[in-house]
């Protein structure tokens, strides 16, 4: 949750503790739920982009009123939803790499053609095509999900 949500502006201000910790259950709760479809075999990529915007509708219909501008990005959305698989699939809940990584600064600003891109503002699906779409010519041969994990044990070795 502290990955996806941190330094992008989620909550409404007005939004209270209460709010904002309702928002974070759910979100675990959400995700949960999304996982068990990973876990079952593997998912396509197109039926993977449309868990994620599926993802960020069910968060901003539960949560509308407490959302900024009223809404759960899709930039927020994949983070989440990409990260909870990638540690699935780390830790051995799921026995294939998820079909795309989460695209972060760091992710993103190796995608080229793509440097233009904020993952905490962008909120429509093509977007997400344009950053998996480059990922997966990056990765070439590879899953996009184990040239990612190469890239940030590589990243976090420096």
């Amino acid at each position: 949750i502290l990955a996806s949500f941190q330094h992008a502006k989620v909550y409404a201000e007005h939004a209270s503790s209460a709010e904002r910790a309702d928002v974070r259950n759910s979100l675990c709760n959400e995700l949960e739920l999304l996982a068990d479809d990973y876990v079952r075999g593997p998912v396509s990529d197109e039926n993977h982009v449309q868990h994620i915007v599926a993802f960020a509708d069910k968060m901003t219909k539960r949560h509308v009123r407490v959302l900024h501008e009223s809404r759960f990005r899709v930039g927020i959305a994949q983070k989440a939803v990409n990260l909870y698989l990638k540690y699935c699939w780390c830790f051995g809940r799921t026995p294939h790499p998820p079909p795309h990584c989460p695209f972060d600064r760091t992710i993103i600003q190796m995608l080229p053609g793509c440097e233009d891109i904020n993952f905490t503002q962008f909120d429509d699906v093509e977007t997400y095509r344009r950053l998996a779409t480059a990922a997966k010519a990056e990765a070439g041969s590879k899953p996009i999900a184990e040239w990612e994990l190469v890239l940030f044990n590589e990243a976090q070795d420096l």
